[in-house]
């Protein structure tokens, strides 16, 4: 049965034997992680993911462990599906640059058809927050930095965002309408629903719980 109860993120903090802490990269303290930089980083290391602070800092995404690429995949593909008749573009693992110094990678994303037809160019990276965004917190990840990064998911421009924990089996949903970047727990929901952000979109989260890790 799904539970629901309103907590501020900013009170959660859980240290558990399933979460890691994630580290930045040290940097020389001379060297400026430029835009300039930062590309050549991301192109000399085609199989690892890079995120920026706005004060230039560099963190490596932890390497997913089972079962989170099976996760992400399969609401990866819920996402485009929906999306072939509802417009816009699913995103999977798609980096979004906000020209202030950060930059960011979710597991999942969708971008609304109105944001496509403003880019000019199709090559460029995406300065706009997605209207969805998903995380799937990893075997490594701390669960009070995944949802701090929810928070500024949803203060950057996202309506809507699922946090996703596979080890506990619960859901984090935050809105856009909801004051104070509270999210809404959902303890080992049947499904999601994209709501008035993505109408119609459900994701059917049974058989993601009965994935073995």
């Amino acid at each position: 049965m799904t539970t629901t109860s309103e907590r501020p993120v900013t009170a959660i903090g859980i240290s558990e034997s399933a979460y890691g802490v994630r580290q930045p990269i040290l940097l020389p303290e001379d060297w400026e992680l430029t835009d300039e930089r930062f590309e050549e980083i991301c192109q000399l290391n085609p199989l690892s993911q890079f995120e920026r602070t706005e004060d230039g800092r560099l963190h490596q995404l932890n390497a997913s462990r089972e079962p989170v690429p099976r996760f992400e995949a399969l609401i990866n593909a819920y996402i485009a599906m929906w999306a072939l008749s509802h417009g816009g573009s699913a995103r999977g693992n798609g980096q979004y640059d906000f020209g202030d110094g950060r930059a960011m990678i979710p597991d999942s994303s969708w971008v609304t058809q109105d944001v496509l037809d403003r880019r000019t160019d199709r090559t460029a990276r995406f300065t706009e927050a997605p209207a969805l965004v998903v995380e799937v917190v990893s075997m490594h990840d701390d669960i009070g930095q995944q949802q701090a990064k929810m928070v500024e998911w949803i203060a950057r421009g996202s309506s809507l965002g699922w946090l996703i924990d596979p080890w506990h089996e619960t859901v984090y949903v935050y809105r856009a309408s909801v004051p104070s970047a509270a999210s809404e727990q959902l303890d080992r929901p049947e499904e999601l629903s994209g709501e008035d952000i993505c109408p119609g979109l459900v994701v059917p989260m049974q058989p993601l719980w009965d994935i073995e890790a």
